[in-house]
């Protein structure tokens, strides 16, 4: 029975090789087999050699009105050079309105669209990154690691190891956030977690906070004032006695609520301060982080 199989298969191959052979079959009779080989996009053979001596990849081709060429680079550099080159030439070759799409690998980047016959003169540029890749690549110009990214229901979260100096830390937290809220204005919330060494400090603003103060609206200490912090991990447990906070009555101990908001912005501060000269450890830090969780409660509850 085994070898009955292989012979009837052995068969088949032998059968189609003749078929093929003799050219009365070719692979587009064949539907299942262009799920398996890749076939090449067929381009004007000038522009496919320039394509390939830059070292560009054909991601889709369509010669309508207007063309369509999509392309890949293995190189972020000057992506909208790039994008240019390839569509100066494209319209070189088929002297008709286009639309030409650089790729980073596999991420769009840049679209360059032309509606006449004239790129030199007339052509538009579309940033087609998604919000997430170009947050993370615009923020490599600080000194940060960025290890996760997350962007949901237009919040965004972020975690990044802090290569910094400890003096430009809340500066440098500030000027991400406006970046951020340049590059994706439809985000309300920013929540970034800052690993350095052995700190880890969760820091949460809100947008309308960032171009407050880049409005000159409010104060750098008073968005320092504003942000929700929180540390990520807590590496050493000093010694600063129970919780505040009674389980019994929640409110057992709490100032009015007025009192209640200026002693969290005092906590917030003191805290802020503690994280940035790298004291994020000692027993006062606690007693700060502690102080205005239970200030914070109180003037939510009350």
């Amino acid at each position: 029975m085994k070898s009955s199989t292989v012979i009837f298969f052995l068969l088949i191959a032998a059968g189609l090789f003749y078929l093929f052979h003799s050219g009365y079959l070719t692979i587009d009779d064949i539907p299942f087999i262009e799920k398996i080989i890749e076939k090449p996009i067929a381009v004007d053979e000038d522009l496919g050699n320039f394509l390939k001596e830059n070292n560009y990849k054909i991601l889709d081709f369509s010669d309508s009105s207007p063309m369509l060429l999509k392309f890949s680079s293995d190189s972020l550099l000057d992506m909208d050079a790039q994008v240019y080159s390839v569509a100066k030439k494209t319209y070189e070759v088929y002297n008709k309105p286009l639309i030409v799409q650089g790729y980073f690998l596999d991420n769009p980047m840049l679209s360059l669209s032309s509606s006449d016959l004239s790129i030199k003169d007339n052509f538009n540029l579309e940033d087609m990154r998604t919000d997430e890749f170009r947050i993370e690549n615009d923020l490599g110009i600080f000194d940060v690691l960025i290890d996760y990214i997350s962007l949901k229901d237009n919040d965004l979260e972020l975690e990044v190891e802090y290569l910094g100096d400890e003096e430009d830390f809340f500066d440098d937290f500030a000027a991400m956030s406006f970046v951020i809220v340049q590059d994706s204005p439809q985000i309300k919330q920013i929540k970034i977690d800052y690993v350095k060494l052995d700190m880890c400090l969760s820091m949460k603003t809100s947008s309308s906070n960032v171009l407050s103060l880049y409005n000159e609206e409010i104060s750098m200490d008073d968005f320092l004032g504003s942000l929700e912090l929180e540390k990520c991990e807590v590496k050493k447990q000093a010694n600063t006695g129970t919780d505040i906070v009674s389980k019994e009555n929640p409110l057992e101990g709490c100032p009015s609520k007025e009192e209640s908001y200026s002693k969290y912005v005092e906590s917030n501060s003191t805290l802020a301060e503690l994280m940035s000269r790298g004291e994020g450890d000692l027993p006062e830090a606690q007693v700060a982080y502690k102080n205005m969780k239970f200030y914070r409660d109180c003037y939510e509850m009350s």
